[in-house]
């Protein structure tokens, strides 16, 4: 299933979600978010006028292994928890600016071996037996680092022609990273600036630049 949740909506200012959803949180057009993915866990989200706030809880990892077991490995789940805070200025009917400040802790991810298809996409790794955890064999590269992320974002949205046009930047940091023993540097920095006009869709004839 992509999707499985149940939603409580106790007023209209507040909702609290279970299950396997869509992200809780705001995001912008940036390539720091895969849009395939639906994140498993608990959320809380809350508005009032054009101010919005919301934390979540999800895992990234489920692992079953005993902890006593040194051979095999562990019990210790990958996840992530964290918070957001944002504003959206209506600068005109057609135009809106969405702020946004996001964290995001994860936990069972130093020392594990959290790639995709056999890539760690650019993150530092290591074969130290003292980082990588002991339910991966000896040699097997892991995450060097432990991930607590602070990002900031500004969206600007508004209509061009009748058609929706999107300005963005992000800013991400790790404030937990190590450094890179080949660059000799922590390497915690992301940024992107994009800008996307008009809409694709499954509608044949559809486009988005």
């Amino acid at each position: 299933l992509d999707r499985a949740y149940v939603t409580w909506a106790p007023n209209a200012k507040w909702k609290i979600t279970a299950g396997k959803q869509a992200y809780s949180y705001t995001r912008t057009g940036s390539l720091f978010y895969d849009n395939d993915v639906n994140l498993e866990g608990l959320s809380a989200n809350f508005t009032t006028g054009n101010f919005f706030a919301g934390a979540f809880y999800d895992w990234l990892g489920e692992r079953a292994l005993s902890f006593s077991n040194v051979t095999t490995g562990t019990n210790t789940d990958s996840i992530m928890f964290g918070a957001q805070l944002g504003y959206r200025v209506p600068i005109s009917d057609s135009m809106r600016l969405t702020l946004a400040g996001t964290y995001m802790d994860f936990d069972g991810v130093q020392g594990y071996n959290r790639f995709f298809g056999g890539s760690s996409f650019g993150n530092t790794t290591t074969t130290s037996s003292a980082v990588c955890n002991r339910s991966l064999a000896a040699g097997t590269a892991c995450l060097l680092s432990d991930f607590d992320i602070i990002e900031g974002s500004a969206d600007l949205t508004w209509s061009l022609g009748g058609k929706p046009l999107r300005m963005f930047v992000d800013y991400a940091q790790n404030m937990e990273a190590e450094i890179n023993p080949a660059a000799n540097d922590e390497l915690d920095t992301a940024y992107a600036v994009g800008v996307q006009f008009n809409a694709a869709s499954a509608v044949k004839g559809s486009w988005e630049f």
